[in-house]
């Protein structure tokens, strides 16, 4: 329950940052993730690169300005290397694009695939929290290893909701 707790207490922590809402509480703070003593988290932000320039892509790369400018370390982690004209949208952020890997797919589509490349490619790396966006599924084997105690032990995972799949099918004729 307490651990529940904490992750409530970061995710609210994560949004009050991102929208510019000063928290006063200090149990609030304490409660985040810390490095060396201070407050400043490793946070890594997953965007597809074919969302960059909508609304998802949008909303995170402002999540990710928002937390860099309050101090935390944030790296943008892209499942393909970004095109010349997209390249503006990433300057001033550590960017790292997910290796390719050699895996056995045979006939499966690389959607189904690609989770377990940003999986492998999370497992060499540290960080405090890693953030999704609900879409694709892509957080799937990272959360998947978590819950089981493979990896990912002192990792939170953030998974954004943008919105159900109902709303997508109704306004998207």
């Amino acid at each position: 329950r307490r651990k529940v707790m904490k992750y409530i207490v970061l995710v609210l922590a994560l949004l009050s940052i991102a929208q510019g809402i000063f928290v006063s509480n200090d149990s609030v703070y304490e409660s985040l993730p810390k490095n060396e003593g201070t407050y400043k988290s490793r946070i890594c932000i997953f965007i597809e690169t074919d969302t960059v320039r909508g609304d998802l892509g949008t909303m995170y790369l402002n999540l990710a300005a928002a937390l860099q400018e309050a101090g935390h370390d944030v790296t943008i982690l892209v499942e393909q290397p970004i095109g010349d004209s997209d390249k503006i949208f990433f300057t001033g952020f550590q960017v790292q694009v997910v290796p390719e890997i050699d895996v056995a797919h045979g006939f499966t589509p690389p959607q189904e695939w690609q989770p377990y490349r940003i999986y492998a490619h999370l497992k060499t790396q540290q960080f405090d929290v890693v953030h999704f966006p609900d879409w694709k599924g892509n957080a799937y084997y990272a959360v998947l290893a978590k819950h089981q105690g493979i990896a990912f032990e002192h990792t939170v995972f953030v998974i954004g909701a943008q919105q159900p799949f109902v709303w997508s099918k109704v306004n998207n004729f």
